[in-house]
C-alpha cells in the first residue's frame, strides 16, 4: 500500500471517529435538553393554581364556614400537586361529615362531594347509677347506627340510654316502637336499657312505659291493644273490671296518666299522677 493511500485511510478513520463522537454528544446533549425541559413543564403544570372549589351536597348542620376553612388550608398547593388524602382527611375530621369524595377536573377545578350525617337520636351511657352526660358535646346516633359527637343539642330527637353494645338491638326496637305508635299519634321520647337489661320507655305524651327484661315486642302489642282504653274513663272501667289493669291511684278523670307497668304475665298497672 502506498503511502498517499496509507494517508487517505487515516483521515477516513480520524472523521468516522469524530462524526461517531460528535453524534453522542448530541445525543447526550438532546436528552438532557428533553429532561430539563420536561421537568420545567412538570413543575409548571404542578404550580397551576385551582381557579374553581365545587362542593356538592345537602347540608342542615354542616356548617359552610367550616368547609371553607378546611379546604383553604391546602389551595396553595397547585392543581396537581394538591394532596387529595390529607384534604380527604381534614374533612373528615369534621363530625357531621360522613364520607368526602374529591376530584381534580379540568381545567382547573376541584370537585367535592359531602355526605352530612343524618341523626335519628341521641345517645347517652347508662353507668349503672345514673346517664353520663357530657356538658360540652352531645354523642348522637347517625341513620347507620354510627354513634358521633355534635357541639350541637338537639332537643328533638329520641334518646338512647344503654351500654354502647346494645346500641344496634336498642335502634331496632326505637325504630319499630316509634312505627307501630304512629296511629296512636304517638313517639319514643326516650329508651333506656338498666345494667340489668330491663327496659323503660317514656313517650312524648310524658308517661312512662315499664317493661321489664324479656319479651320486648310481646308486652309493647298488649301496650297497643290498650292504649285506645286508657284515656278513656268507661274503657278504664271496662278494662279494670276485666282485671287487665290496676290503679295504684284512684283516678277522678283529671289526673294525668303518668306510668304503665306492664311487668306482669296479664294486664297492666297504672299509675295516674295524684295532685
Amino acid at each position: 500500500m502506498t503511502k498517499a493511500k496509507k494517508d487517505i485511510l487515516l483521515n477516513k478513520q480520524s472523521y468516522n471517529n469524530y462524526g461517531s463522537r460528535y453524534k453522542k454528544f448530541f445525543l447526550a446533549f438532546s436528552v438532557l435538553l428533553f429532561i430539563a425541559l420536561c421537568g420545567g413543564i412538570w413543575h409548571y403544570v404542578n404550580r397551576l393554581a385551582i381557579e374553581h372549589v365545587k362542593v356538592h351536597g345537602d347540608f342542615k348542620y354542616l356548617s359552610h364556614q367550616e368547609i371553607e376553612n378546611t379546604v383553604g388550608k391546602h389551595l396553595n398547593a397547585g392543581f396537581f400537586d394538591i394532596s387529595i388524602q390529607s384534604l380527604q382527611r381534614d374533612l373528615l375530621e369534621n363530625p357531621w361529615v360522613h364520607s368526602a369524595i374529591i376530584q381534580r377536573r379540568w381545567p382547573l377545578t376541584l370537585d367535592i362531594t359531602l355526605e352530612e350525617r343524618k341523626p335519628v337520636a341521641a345517645f347517652l351511657w347508662f353507668n349503672g347509677l345514673n346517664d353520663k352526660v357530657n356538658d360540652e358535646y352531645e354523642y348522637l346516633i347517625d341513620e347507620n347506627y354510627e354513634i358521633f359527637i355534635s357541639n350541637e343539642v338537639l332537643d328533638f330527637l329520641p334518646v338512647v340510654v344503654a351500654k354502647p353494645s346494645k346500641l344496634v338491638l336498642m335502634m331496632n326496637h326505637l325504630e319499630w316502637t316509634n312505627q307501630r305508635l304512629k296511629p296512636f299519634n304517638l313517639s319514643v321520647k326516650r329508651l333506656t336499657l338498666s345494667d340489668r337489661n330491663s327496659f323503660e320507655l317514656e313517650l312524648n305524651r310524658r308517661y312512662t312505659i315499664i317493661l321489664g327484661r324479656d319479651a320486648f315486642q310481646e308486652r309493647m302489642e298488649r301496650l297497643f291493644a290498650l292504649l285506645p282504653l286508657l284515656e278513656d274513663q268507661v274503657g278504664l272501667a271496662r278494662l279494670k273490671r276485666a282485671g287487665q289493669i290496676t290503679h295504684s291511684v284512684t283516678n277522678n278523670g283529671k289526673n294525668p296518666l303518668i306510668r304503665i307497668d306492664l311487668r306482669y304475665t296479664q294486664g297492666a298497672a297504672i299509675d295516674f299522677d295524684s295532685v
